[in-house]
């Protein structure tokens, strides 16, 4: 079994000791940089369910073709002015199933983000997580 299939039942949930607009930024950057083989990430869209308190956000995965598919869902919520809690929730209804059935891409995109946070000194991990 890989790690990204414990993820895929478990989820993650981390704190950030970041505003909302710097994670935003952050993800912003590095979501559509990640190295993955003849794909990119992309976020696919943002649902704020209360400004400035709570986002959500789709993550495709677009194929060389232009064609796309839901891959993860990232969660934000503030719960301090300075304090963010980032989840990534267990895929359920089987989001992003047909590509992913392993979750090999939704396993690379969480690692490299928080690989990302860890190198930014914002996690302390006890090293860098797998992303091949």
């Amino acid at each position: 079994m890989l790690f990204s299939e414990v993820l895929l039942e478990q989820g993650v949930d981390v704190e950030l000791p970041l505003s909302m607009e710097d994670v935003l930024g952050i993800l912003d950057d590095e979501i559509p940089n990640i190295p993955v083989e003849s794909k990119s990430y992309r976020i696919a869209s943002v649902n704020r369910a209360s400004i400035g308190k709570e986002w959500v956000i789709m993550i495709n995965v677009e194929e060389s073709d232009g064609t796309e598919s839901e891959v993860a869902v990232i969660k934000l919520n503030a719960i301090a002015d300075e304090k963010i809690l980032f989840s990534v929730p267990p895929r359920h209804n089987q989001t992003g199933y047909g590509l992913d059935p392993r979750g090999a891409l939704y396993g690379r995109m969480i690692f490299s983000l928080l690989n990302t946070f860890q190198s930014r000194g914002l996690l302390d991990l006890p090293g860098r997580l797998p992303i091949e």
